[in-house]
């Protein structure tokens, strides 16, 4: 009575097993140990901006500041290469969304510390700053979040 469901289950089973194989495979294809690269390299990024404020000048911290994120962004850019496949992140990759965020939260941040209605339109330059210092730690808790996640994938980070 059932004979005719035996073909169809053997060949269900076969297609769940090959494609447990090529996840397998795929889990094994990248090496966890850049994790702690990477870790250690947005670490870097982060030491290397120092204390932004002690720049001389308001410009001064704002070039520290954006070199800050654009060092974390190739980071992230790294992870994302290595651990996501190219389509994970839509059209473009991760750059197009990491520039997608960095003009939508540019723009909030700005519009939040700049542009409120009791200072506006000569808020000053400390606020363009602290705009900028809340993209960059928006930026680190992504490359952290992505660190953290995919250590939970890897055979070397598991407790």
């Amino acid at each position: 009575m059932w004979t005719w469901a035996l073909p169809a289950i053997l060949a269900g089973s076969l297609v769940l097993a090959s494609t447990a194989m090529a996840q397998d495979k795929k889990k094994t294809s990248v090496d966890f140990r850049q994790l702690d690269q990477a870790a250690a390299r947005a670490a870097a990024c982060d030491e290397k901006a120092g204390n932004v404020y002690d720049a001389d000048s308001n410009a001064k911290i704002l070039e520290n500041l954006n070199a800050q994120a654009k060092c974390l962004e190739v980071v992230l850019f790294s992870i994302a290469r290595e651990f996501y496949d190219l389509n994970a992140f839509g059209d473009g990759g991760v750059e197009a969304r990491i520039a997608d965020v960095r003009r939508t939260l540019g723009h909030l941040y700005k519009t939040i510390y700049s542009e409120p209605r009791t200072c506006a339109p000569n808020c000053g330059e400390v606020y363009q700053i602290w705009a900028q210092e809340a993209y960059v730690t928006s930026i680190r808790i992504m490359v952290d979040d992505m660190v953290d996640r995919l250590k939970d994938e890897s055979p070397y980070h598991r407790p």
